[in-house]
């Protein structure tokens, strides 16, 4: 079995999406567009490492297919070594 044939646990996407800072909804890319923009005015101000702040912006551009390859990708990167 290969990763991609695996779905990642609700508790593996529950700490990416914590170690990212997003809600999973938002992860998985089920937030609509009024609630990204409502999450958005609530984290004004606040200060985010640069690496976080490319990350999320590079993945507001994604597909969902691409997202979901992402996931994977990075579960790989933390939690397989």
């Amino acid at each position: 079995m290969t990763h991609r044939d695996r779905t990642p646990s609700v508790e593996k996407v529950q700490q990416l999406a914590q170690y990212l800072g997003v809600s999973t909804s938002e992860l998985l890319g089920e937030q609509s567009e009024s609630e990204k923009k409502e999450h958005t005015s609530e984290e004004e101000g606040v200060s985010r490492d640069p690496l976080d702040a490319r990350i999320m912006d590079l993945a507001s551009s994604m597909s969902p297919a691409q997202k979901k390859a992402l996931i994977e990708k990075m579960e790989f990167l933390i939690f397989m070594q």
